[in-house]
């Protein structure tokens, strides 16, 4: 019996000094959203307790464990062992970068350590987002790892295959999203499984540092861009200075600026004020000169372009020249859309199996400025893409060493007129042809024709410039031979004449191209304010005549090339004989 009861006391004894011993675990969440904790509870004294954090890693990230307002640790799964009770709070911060973006079909993890000016970055209230366009696809903040003794964040990014992405950050100390450049781009599933703990991905940011923009501009009209951001200065403003007594209209796609000399000094009026990177603007100027602007450069990612049914006058902010497929190649363009530059065009072709953009217009050059015609009845958002490889970029196609050469600048628009040819009824299969288009005997356009493979047939994108309604008729040549065709088109200033898919049809015929019928003879420009141009094969002298017939100047040509100067000359028209080897020609010149 007494065994019994010693026994008893025993167990009495050991149950009383278990409870005096157990104590109480207790973690919240701040805020509650933030996620869900795991290991809370009761212990008993040196027991090990290990509490782990659940993160709403959407919308939050993890920042550390405190105890009566002292941070205790840093880490998610924090352990310690067990010595009484303990309350403690694990924090989170809401994230700047949610990802909202689950509809992709996959997502990769990538371990990875920031830079800002080649300096590693230490701060725990520093923000990574995963940007692919203007989308966040997934954001975090850093944890510390003491056996490396760096800050690494635990990226899981949401996307398709291809995706190229670039990164933001967010102090949540300042609450500010920093103004820094993104120097390292990443390629969705490219190469992820490589970076871990003990290789981790850089991600390395440079502060935004000035720097300017220079555009050379040809006497005329000139389609101008800029890449430096406009939010922090007056980029109109720095234009126009940077213009001086040269500038003579600044030109948007619904107001404008002209400029007045009074005393020597330029004075801008308009309606026009201010510029955007998003758009290309118009500038005419009354002699070859240069303009300046000076600020940051803005990524493209942050200039996302509308683009509406119909003609959309588009800037290029690009510091760097870029393929057309490239820059285009997150945007998704329907058969027949047209991209335009100063000089020349492309134009888009789809039929499931083939995707291109057929045309003189390869590259997209920094500083210059396009105009897109989208055939769509919905509007899209183009974000202008750097890629990889953009080095790699061909040369534009322009009319420069073609027969007949256009006086592009001295006029603001220009036309697209997209053809076939035929001689004799048979349409013509050869790229060693071009296609020339005439008002007034000037030449207004030309272009070689271009074999576009799916379609097997050969194609004239030609490019006519222009400012007013006026007849435009064709010349077809070789080279050596020409031929003049009777078909008549309208100028219109932005009009399209033909598609890729449906292009008009020119007839010419050989009876012209036997007898060797040579190049018209062209006047430009036409009036004039002072000099005027006469080119044609064969001609040999030209000599300007007054209302009475009195010859006041006259210039021999070299090469059938001649370039004469008014002057001081009274305004009014004059007559021109132009001596070829074939005869005389008398044309009507106005000098305004």
């Amino acid at each position: 019996m007494k065994k019994h009861l010693f026994t008893l006391f025993m167990l009495l004894m050991a149950l009383t000094a278990t409870k005096a011993n157990a104590f109480t675990i207790t973690a919240t969440a701040n805020p509650s959203a933030g996620g869900f904790i795991l290991g809370a509870g009761n212990y008993n004294a040196g027991q090990t307790c290990t509490l782990t954090v659940q993160a709403d890693s959407d919308h939050y990230s993890f920042l550390n464990w405190t105890e009566n307002g002292e941070i205790v640790s840093l880490s998610n799964s924090y352990s310690f062992t067990v010595e009484g009770n303990r309350n403690l709070v694990a924090n989170f911060v809401e994230k700047h970068f949610p990802n909202n973006y689950h509809q992709f079909p996959d997502a990769m993890g990538i371990t990875a350590i920031v830079f800002i000016d080649d300096v590693e970055q230490t701060s725990p209230l520093l923000e990574v987002g995963a940007i692919c366009e203007s989308e966040s696809r997934g954001s975090e903040l850093p944890l510390y790892m003491d056996f490396v003794d760096q800050w690494m964040y635990f990226l899981v990014i949401n996307g398709a295959y291809g995706d190229d992405l670039t990164f933001k950050l967010y102090d949540h100390e300042t609450q500010q999203e920093l103004d820094l450049q993104c120097e390292s781009p990443l390629m969705f599933d490219e190469g992820a499984e490589d970076y871990d703990l003990f290789s981790p991905f850089e991600i390395r940011f440079t502060s935004a540092v000035e720097a300017s923009q220079t555009t050379n501009l040809f006497q005329g009209w000139n389609w101008w861009s800029t890449y430096i951001g406009q939010d922090d200065i007056n980029g109109l403003l720095m234009l126009e200075n940077s213009l001086e007594n040269s500038g003579l209209r600044i030109q948007g796609k619904t107001a404008s600026v002209d400029c007045f000399s009074y005393q020597g000094q330029p004075s801008w009026y308009g309606t026009l004020d201010a510029i955007t990177n998003e758009q290309m603007y118009k500038i005419r100027t009354s002699e070859a000169c240069s303009t300046t602007i000076v600020g940051t450069i803005v990524p493209m990612a942050d200039l996302p372009i509308t683009i509406n049914e119909g003609w959309n006058w588009i800037g290029f902010p690009s510091d760097q020249s870029l393929s057309l497929t490239v820059a285009l190649g997150d945007f998704n363009p329907e058969t027949n859309d047209v991209i335009k530059g100063r000089n020349n065009s492309s134009t888009y072709f789809s039929d499931g199996s083939t995707s291109q953009w057929y045309g003189g217009l390869n590259t997209l050059e920094p500083g210059q400025g396009y105009m897109y015609k989208s055939n769509s009845a919905t509007s899209k958002t183009l974000v202008f893409q750097s890629g990889r490889g953009n080095g790699n970029v061909e040369p534009n196609i322009t009319p420069e060493n073609n027969t007949f050469v256009p006086a592009s600048a001295n006029y603001a628009d220009n036309m697209l007129i997209t053809a076939v040819v035929e001689i004799d009824g048979t349409e013509l299969r050869s790229e060693d042809y071009e296609l020339a288009a005439f008002a007034n005997d000037e030449c207004r356009g030309s272009v070689k024709l271009t074999y576009i493979e799916p379609l097997n047939r050969y194609v004239a994108f030609l490019l006519v410039f222009g400012d007013k309604a006026e007849d435009l008729h064709f010349v077809l040549t070789n080279g050596t031979r020409t031929s003049l065709s009777d078909h008549l088109v309208s100028y219109e200033s932005d009009g399209t004449v033909g598609t890729l898919t449906e292009p008009i049809t020119l007839n010419f015929s050989t009876l012209n191209m036997e007898n060797g019928l040579q190049k018209p003879i062209s006047i430009y420009p036409n009036p004039t304010t002072d000099c005027f141009n006469v080119e044609g094969v064969g001609v040999l002298k030209v000599e300007v005549m007054d209302a009475i017939g009195q010859v006041i100047l006259s210039e021999e040509a070299e090469n059938g090339f001649v370039q004469i100067s008014l002057g001081d000359r009274a305004t009014g028209a004059y007559l021109l004989r132009v001596v070829t080897h074939d005869g005389i020609t008398t044309k009507k010149l106005v000098k305004n």
